[in-house]
């Protein structure tokens, strides 16, 4: 899975995005309609994503860090 540029895991009930450091090729991340309240864990990958889907999540200002994290390029 490491050649894996594109993950779409929408509508699956995910409360915590983690185990993707190793996804050195990821571009897009869509995890919306989740039970997301938090989008920690996102480290290694503030250099690669381009397009990151957050929406219909749980996510309030302070578990929003991504604006800090990650590039201001990516698409909320």
């Amino acid at each position: 899975m490491s050649t894996l540029s594109e993950l779409w895991i929408g509508k699956n009930k995910i409360e915590q995005i983690d185990g993707l450091a190793n996804l050195h090729k990821l571009r897009k991340l869509d995890v919306q309609s989740n039970r997301l309240t938090s989008i920690e864990n996102l480290n290694g990958l503030e250099d690669i994503l381009e397009e990151l889907y957050l929406a219909h999540n749980g996510i309030d200002d302070e578990g929003a860090c991504v604006r800090r994290v990650l590039r201001s390029s990516l698409r909320f």
